[in-house]
């Protein structure tokens, strides 16, 4: 049985999680939407490097688990 805290935690990741995946679906659609108006320029380069950026991140603190390892 999960303890108060436990859903706190539990919570807490559930709602980074879903920020990260909001960033990482934002930023590629608004690098999509740079790249087909305005062409290969820094900003859209910028945004790329930002997304790609954030999904390593998630990478790293996820490793494809619910949440992040607590040892």
């Amino acid at each position: 049985m999960a303890t108060k805290s436990d859903r706190r935690e539990q919570l807490i990741w559930g709602w980074v999680r879903l920020l990260i995946g909001f960033a990482q679906i934002s930023l590629a659609g608004l690098t999509f939407g740079v790249l087909i108006t305005v062409g290969v320029t820094p900003l859209a380069v910028g945004l790329a490097v930002l997304a790609t950026l954030i999904a390593v991140i998630s990478r790293l603190i996820y490793r494809g688990r619910k949440g992040p390892v607590t040892s």
